[in-house]
């Protein structure tokens, strides 16, 4: 009888962690038939909900992020680490996993620790040009390190570093152009600019485009907008929209952001590593704005590459404006080179992400 692998993926509870696991988990079973894959989480709600809707099975334990100051902040996150350190060996030496996928995030310490101790394989992935303090802090004890960009290579061993890039879920790049519209419900023909700010919105973002609405007055038969606002969504932009005769479609939230993507001739958006992935498979152009307050400034730094081969632009959060945003917005619409220039160029990043999950799911292969 063929041995089923068993395989943890650790993805805390964002997006951006739980995305790259599912695409990557997706790629295993393609190729491994006999395969047992669970999802660790910290049982934050988007993690519920996306991993339960994906069928796979998943586990939550006690983890809490590194606090910087309050000692009982710091008090709690050493209990809440040790609870979590101890549910991982109680779990682990039940189901006898094959190997453990981290993909960062501070709920990776105690799991990895807990597999290091068991002596299970260990593999980090890590999604940022600029790692996070727990791949830094787990990097000395795991068999291999998974790599977003290349240029973050300097800062872990050189024998166990593999650049994959970042999985992206396949249908991301697969829902065609022609599926999206009809989905929905938009016009072949106009330029599709496509704004979000991630699973939460972005109160900054959308305020700022809403106040550009009266400089697309001459453009409003050129384009048309799909606005993913955020589960608060300000019922005022829609109707700002709707006063100014601009074609606009406003989502609370997109659950399957592929018909987005697939629409996009050019996206406004956050700098998050899982979104720029996803925006590179597509090779659409983008105005990145990246959040402030992102740790080491790493989404800032995620951009660089698509930035300096003329495939994106950056406009720094605290230079967002209703102007600055018109500013870099408007010649892209009202010059079609421009922005086929930017597309030509972002197109060259697609076959990195697009097979990033095949490249990771190869390391896999080696320790199941």
């Amino acid at each position: 009888m063929e041995r089923k692998a068993k395989i943890f993926m650790v993805t805390g509870g964002t997006g951006g962690h739980i995305y790259p696991g599912l695409a990557l988990a997706e790629e295993i079973e393609k190729r491994l038939k006999n395969t047992e894959i669970t999802f660790i989480t910290d049982g934050r709600p988007l993690a519920e909900n996306v991993i339960g809707r994906s069928l796979y099975a998943h586990r939550q334990i006690n983890a809490a992020p590194l606090p910087r100051k309050k000692i009982w902040q710091i008090c709690c996150f050493l209990l809440k680490s040790l609870i979590g350190f101890i549910e991982s060996v109680i779990l682990f030496k039940k189901s006898r996993p094959h190997l453990i996928i981290a993909f960062g995030s501070y709920i990776s310490v105690p799991v990895v620790l807990a597999a290091v101790l068991l002596r299970v394989p260990v593999i980090l992935h890590e999604q940022n040009y600029f790692p996070g303090m727990a791949n830094r802090f787990l990097s000395f004890w795991v068999d291999k390190i998974a790599l977003s960009f290349s240029h973050t290579a300097v800062y872990f061993s050189p024998r166990k570093v593999v650049v994959t890039g970042n999985p992206v879920r396949e249908d991301i790049f697969t829902v065609s152009r022609t599926e999206g519209m009809d989905k929905l419900k938009l016009e072949d023909g106009r330029i599709t600019v496509l704004v979000f700010g991630g699973s939460q919105g972005a109160d900054d973002i959308n305020y700022s485009f809403a106040g550009i609405i009266p400089y697309l007055e001459g453009l409003k038969e050129k384009i048309q907008v799909v606005h993913i606002c955020g589960p608060k969504k300000n019922a005022g932009i829609v109707d700002r929209y709707r006063e100014a005769g601009i074609k606009a479609r406003v989502f609370k939230y997109m659950e399957k952001m592929a018909y987005a993507y697939s629409v996009a001739d050019i996206a406004v958006c956050r700098a998050g590593a899982t979104t720029v992935a996803e925006i590179a498979s597509r090779g659409i152009p983008a105005i990145f704005i990246p959040y402030h307050f992102a740790t080491s400034g790493h989404q800032k730094l995620n951009i660089i590459p698509l930035c300096e081969k003329g495939g994106a632009l950056s406009l720094q959060n605290r230079e967002l404006s209703a102007e600055s945003l018109a500013l870099m917005l408007i010649p892209l619409i009202k010059e079609s080179e421009k922005l086929l220039r930017m597309k030509k160029n972002a197109a060259a990043f697609q076959g990195v992400f697009r097979n990033a999950a095949s490249r990771l799911a190869d390391l896999a292969e080696e320790y199941v």
